[in-house]
């Protein structure tokens, strides 16, 4: 599973999360209490390894010593969402490193590759791709891994980065460039606020035809109906 689409996945777990949350905003102890009967059932369906930081688990996914389950990184992206959104303190960047080696070691596994290879390829992506941090990512890579194959994983990065689109775990984050030559976005508001609707495809390329028959297309079958 590409680290772009995983960390979209935790992206848009948190944001679906906290719009659920802002329904019972005005009851904050409600909120709490939800979030923590539905942290309980989680922990004893899925066990405690997904509670806290998870440091311990990180390290040894790297490694290649410890084996985790196939869903690992989606149990850690629904325990970082609900305790974050409901009222729990802490990080997203030690969740967003636990949820990376997770889903790279569970491809691994898929692959049959090494786990501790994928696992750092996994680690670097996801970064990238939720943080928009695809220089600090790459880095990592460089860091973590031999150099023939930090250069594998810093692209795996960059790609993860450009698939993941104008999204961020950091809502207050601010849109400094476009990811697509073929797309109109605006620049400097926050992406939180990027209404996806707001985004047109640029005139003469080949996703405005695409767009465009689409569009024509679709309004052919409401002439029909």
């Amino acid at each position: 599973m590409d680290g772009g689409l995983v960390a979209l996945l935790l992206i848009e777990t948190l944001r679906g999360v906290e719009h659920a949350a802002k329904r019972v905003a005005g009851h904050p102890y409600l909120l709490a209490a939800a979030g923590g009967v539905a942290l309980i059932a989680l922990y004893a369906t899925a066990g405690d390894r997904y509670a806290g930081l998870g440091v311990a688990t990180i390290n040894g996914v790297l490694a290649g010593t410890v084996t985790v389950s196939a869903a690992a990184f989606l149990f850690k992206i629904l325990a970082t969402s609900l305790t974050l959104e409901t009222g729990g303190s802490g990080g997203i960047v030690t969740p967003i490193f636990f949820v990376g080696a997770t889903s790279g070691a569970m491809l691994a596994h898929l692959l049959g590759l090494p786990q501790g290879m994928l696992a750092a390829f996994g680690f670097v992506a996801v970064l990238a791709a939720a943080a928009n941090t695809p220089i600090a990512a790459s880095v990592m890579a460089i860091e973590l891994l031999p150099t023939p194959i930090a250069v594998f994983a810093a692209l795996s990065a960059a790609t993860a980065f450009l698939m993941v689109g104008h999204r961020s775990v950091y809502a207050s984050q601010k849109i400094g460039l476009s990811k697509s030559a073929g797309l109109e976005v605006a620049l400097g508001g926050a992406i939180g606020d990027v209404d996806i609707g707001a985004i047109r495809a640029k005139k003469g390329t080949i996703a405005h035809r695409l767009d465009a028959l689409g569009r024509s297309h679709h309004g052919d079958e409401s002439d029909d109906t």
